[in-house]
């Protein structure tokens, strides 16, 4: 689903007890606007760096904590895809290592 930072916002100006009106007129907005923010899925870095300034709150946090679990994902994918195909060599190499062998025994009894 991803990170909603217009939802999270919202959550903070609330728990810090942030009467709204007066947030919007620190943001330079009407409060309107401030509610239109607040559906917001994402928004320009220079917003929300407002927001942490008027909030004291650091919401870049949350961008950062969604981004080491994408890549701790990503990392796990990666290594799984990796023994996969580890894996697939090794059978090839089984099944190589059995020919041979049958080769060998066939040899030896022609010899």
């Amino acid at each position: 689903m991803g990170l909603n930072i217009g939802s999270i916002i919202k959550s903070i100006a609330l728990e810090k007890k942030m009467d709204m009106k007066v947030l919007a007129k620190r943001m330079g907005m009407h409060p309107v606007n401030l509610g239109r923010v607040f559906n917001k899925m994402d928004m320009n870095t220079k917003i929300v760096k407002k927001f942490c300034v008027e909030l004291d709150y650091d919401f870049f946090e949350h961008y950062s904590g969604e981004l080491k679990l994408k890549t701790a994902t990503s990392k796990k994918l990666e290594s799984e895809n990796a023994l996969a195909v580890s894996n697939e060599k090794v059978e090839r190499l089984e099944q190589e290592n059995v020919y041979l062998k049958e080769i060998n025994e066939l040899l030896r009894k022609k010899n």
